[in-house]
């Protein structure tokens, strides 16, 4: 996620100020569109994943997320650092 923001920002940048690019480095607005629109799927495409594992794939996920708060079970499962941390053990 960080290279595809890092990859929209600077293609973005290419794309909103066309006027500061030299002519001689015309092929640089062709590659930005490509590389802009590709990371941006690519972006979306983690995001809609990220949310689907989160809520529908771990079980307790969403319920978590509404209520706030899980079983020590599934802490232990999930997250056994912060899990240890927390109880003390």
């Amino acid at each position: 996620m960080l290279w595809a923001g890092a990859v929209l920002l600077l293609s973005g940048l290419v794309l909103w100020i066309p006027e500061r690019i030299p002519w001689s480095l015309r092929i640089l607005r062709p590659a930005a569109i490509l590389l802009h629109v590709s990371s941006a799927l690519i972006t979306i495409g983690a995001f809609i994943i990220h949310v689907y594992m989160g809520t529908a794939v771990v079980r307790g996920g969403f319920t978590s997320i509404i209520r706030g708060e899980v079983s020590p079970a599934w802490a232990k499962q999930h997250h056994r650092l912060w899990y240890h941390r927390v109880t003390g053990r």
